[in-house]
């Protein structure tokens, strides 16, 4: 399986952006926004699996429907309305054919209604993809004039993958992708942990050098001298899972408070230094441009 995860043909990325203004993101716009993302997986060459009106499911760009291989990035997208004011699109990190038979697989709320604010704010959300690379993220903000950004992250999630080690041949296995969020969290579809015995819908807290899983990881006094590094992230130690090394996350970049000090992202990523001072400042892959919406 070493390599599986070698690009299978040209990038090509697409993403957009969509505003709504406060008490307008109801069921209705979040079924429209469901199908602008599966509109853009499937515009960017994932393989489509499931295509229903309320769900898809694809594999990276080059493979075809049945693979089962815990090298290749594989999502599911679920769009579930629960009144014409609640609904929330969900998305699973998929080991086996397909979310709805697989074995194990493990969800996040990508974005929800209920959980945005209450009283209703104006609510920003981006959505970028790339098929061929195998990746995806959605990060949606609203105003906060209370936060020196002026604005909090509300939903955060990154469909990541990540190199394969030697070491990964030994027992305390992890699938070699999953869904990162923006509280450092690493959710893989599957894990063994120290038995051998396979654990689904798994979160697997994570360490970096810059600290212990959470969103500060990042913060630095503006006189430190690292600007900005694509950081590690580690299995941390008091989860009960010992899996191997995870790798760099090719497709999150963790950056620093430099962007005080006009510091900007590499050629082709955009920065979301939003929050709070408790918040970290990130930095995600992007097309040349975003198509930008109502």
């Amino acid at each position: 399986m070493a390599g599986a995860q070698a690009s299978t043909g040209t990038p090509l990325r697409t993403g957009f952006k969509r505003t709504y203004a406060a008490g307008t993101l109801d069921s209705a716009a979040v079924q429209t926004l469901f199908d602008d993302i599966k509109a853009a997986l499937i515009a960017t060459g994932f393989t489509q699996v499931i295509n229903t009106a309320t769900e898809i499911d694809v594999l990276r760009a080059g493979y075809p429907a049945g693979t089962v291989n815990d090298d290749v990035p594989h999502w599911a997208f679920s769009f579930e309305s629960f009144s014409p004011t609640s609904a929330r699109i969900q998305c699973w990190a998929v080991h086996g054919n397909d979310y709805l038979t697989g074995t194990t697989t493990y969800s996040v709320n990508l974005i929800n209604i209920n959980s945005l604010p209450d009283p209703a704010v104006e609510v920003s959300v981006w959505f970028a993809c790339d098929g061929y690379e195998g990746w995806w993220w959605l990060v949606c903000i609203t105003p906060q004039p209370a936060n020196n950004s002026g604005y909090q992250l509300d939903f955060a999630h990154c469909g990541c993958t990540s190199r394969r080690y030697l070491t990964d041949n030994y027992q305390g296995l992890s699938a070699r992708y999953g869904i990162w969020d923006g509280y450092g969290d690493w959710n893989v579809p599957y894990a063994k942990d120290e038995t051998g015995a396979v654990v689904a819908d798994v979160t697997l807290y994570v360490w970096s050098p810059l600290g212990m899983q959470w969103s500060n990881n990042g913060i630095r006094h503006p006189g430190s001298p690292m600007q900005k590094m694509a950081l590690p992230q580690f299995p941390a130690r008091d989860t009960g899972i010992t899996v191997a090394i995870f790798g760099e996350l090719n497709e999150t970049l963790s950056i620093t408070d430099g962007y005080t000090l006009e510091e900007s992202p590499i050629a082709g990523w955009i920065a979301f230094p939003v929050g709070n001072n408790w918040t970290q400042p990130f930095a995600l892959p992007a097309p040349e441009q975003f198509a930008v919406g109502p």
